[in-house]
């Protein structure tokens, strides 16, 4: 393909960008961003597209659908320096410190 061509990302092409670029990134503390975009003339902000549904099932929002992806992004988020003296204060006092997060599983890992 010519470089500036927009065209479907297949299956596999999809797998292989997660599979490098996002466990890279994952793999070392990175949050991830995916850059895309969609041309709008117009749109309702509020139209639904019934054939795309988000994870609870629920349809998703037009403007969300349809994007031509530019890039994945990695980008650092460290840790503030109290945290590491917070949490040994709560294991010596006998407090079982768990993390609840967003983050994508493999940057959640590298993190903890």
């Amino acid at each position: 393909h010519q470089a500036g061509d927009v065209r479907d990302l297949s299956e596999i092409e999809a797998k292989h960008i997660m599979d490098t670029t996002i466990s890279k990134f994952a793999n070392n503390a990175m949050r991830t961003i995916g850059v895309a975009y969609r041309d709008i003339d117009m749109l309702r902000p509020d139209a639904l597209d019934a054939a795309t549904l988000n994870s609870d099932g629920s349809p998703a929002y037009a403007c969300e659908t349809g994007l031509t992806l530019l890039g994945v992004l990695g980008i650092e988020d460290p840790l503030r320096p109290e945290v590491a003296p917070a949490i040994a204060k709560c294991y010596k006092a006998g407090i079982d410190v768990r993390m609840v997060t967003g983050d994508n599983l493999q940057t959640a890992i590298a993190i903890a």
